[in-house]
C-alpha cells in the first residue's frame, strides 16, 4: 500500500482559513532612515537661515546692535540656541544615516558623512569666529 502522506513546502496554514504572514521582505529596511536622513540635509540651508534669524534675534532683544560686539555672556546666550538650530539637521543626518547603514542601505553613511561635514564645519566657524573675530 502506497503512503498517503506528502510533504509540505512552506507555512502550514492556519485552522481558521486565513492565511499566515510571509517571509519578511528585506528589500523595505532601512528605506525611511535613509529617506529622512536625505530630507535633513536637504533641510540645512533653511536651518542655517533660521539659526542666523534666531542669533541676531535674541541679540536685538536683549538690547545690543548687531553690529557692535557685545559682552561674552550676551553672545553665548543668543550663540547656543542659534547653534542648536543650525546643526539639528546635520545631527539627524548622522543618527538616520548610521541606522539606514545598519538596515543594510550603504548610502547610509554618505548621508551620515554629509551630516557630520556640517555639524563640523558650522562648529568650526562659529569657534574660529569667536576666537578670532572678537
Amino acid at each position: 500500500m502506497a503512503s498517503t502522506s506528502h510533504q509540505v513546502k512552506g507555512p502550514i496554514p492556519p485552522p481558521d482559513g486565513t492565511t499566515a504572514p510571509g517571509p519578511v521582505d528585506d528589500a523595505g529596511r532601512g528605506r525611511r532612515p535613509l529617506w529622512l536622513a536625505w530630507l535633513a540635509v536637504a533641510l540645512f540651508p533653511l536651518a542655517f537661515a533660521a539659526g542666523m534669524v534666531v542669533g541676531e534675534g535674541l541679540i536685538t532683544l536683549q538690547g545690543y546692535d548687531a553690529a557692535a560686539v557685545p559682552p561674552i555672556g550676551a553672545r553665548l546666550l543668543a550663540a547656543v540656541p542659534a547653534l542648536l538650530i543650525t546643526v539639528a539637521p546635520g545631527i539627524a543626518a548622522i543618527v538616520l544615516g548610521l541606522r539606514a547603514s545598519r538596515a543594510g542601505r550603504r548610502s547610509g553613511r554618505i548621508a551620515a558623512i554629509v551630516g557630520l561635514v556640517i555639524v563640523v564645519v558650522v562648529l568650526g566657524t562659529n569657534l574660529l569666529a569667536a576666537v578670532f573675530g572678537g
